[in-house]
């Protein structure tokens, strides 16, 4: 896993089940952000670039946690048993989605610490996990999920909550992000 931060400054990724942070241009030592036995995958920098979330199973299941660079302190965001993954910040850095046990598409609010449930659908076990995108306005996110006679096509759901749209129709199980 390796994803760049939004400043195009800093990389974050994975080596040996833990996650690193690191300068983009000027390269060097790479600081530590994990220290765990378990497997902590899914990189995901804030948009502000300060902040990376990550996923780890260091309690079992599956959780979303997020360390600040100004603080030295990681913050575990979620804790529902049936676990979650794949992380991604809405383009204004308001909103985190994720799935959860690979069958929700979940939307949290880290200002309230609110989570609401947005789409049901199959979205693949950690470390896959739903192939998502937020729209630039941070209103709707697409995603890929089975349909009908689990058919995969592509959905679109407001933010906001409401009913989830087809807005593809591919008639085979081959379609992907």
């Amino acid at each position: 896993d390796l994803t760049l931060a939004n400043d195009g400054k800093k990389v974050a990724f994975v080596a040996h089940g833990d996650v690193f942070a690191a300068g983009a241009k000027e390269g060097g030592a790479a600081a530590r952000i994990t220290s765990t036995p378990a497997n902590d995958f899914s990189p995901e920098w804030t948009p502000n670039s300060r902040r990376p979330t990550h996923v780890s199973d260091r309690d079992g299941a599956y959780h979303l946690y997020e360390y600040d660079f100004g603080t030295g302190a990681e913050t575990r965001l979620t804790n529902d048993p049936q676990g979650e993954a794949s992380p991604m910040w809405s383009p204004d850095g308001k909103l985190l989605a994720f799935s959860r046990g690979s069958r929700k598409l979940i939307i949290y609010d880290p200002a309230t610490k609110q989570e609401r449930q947005i789409a049901e659908g199959y979205f693949g076990r950690p470390p896959a996990g739903p192939v998502m995108e937020w729209s630039p306005d941070s209103q709707w996110i697409a995603y890929v999920t089975s349909g009908d006679r689990q058919f995969r096509n592509v959905f679109v759901v407001p933010a906001s909550g409401g009913t989830p749209r087809a807005i593809s129709f591919v008639p085979n199980t081959f379609v992907s992000g």
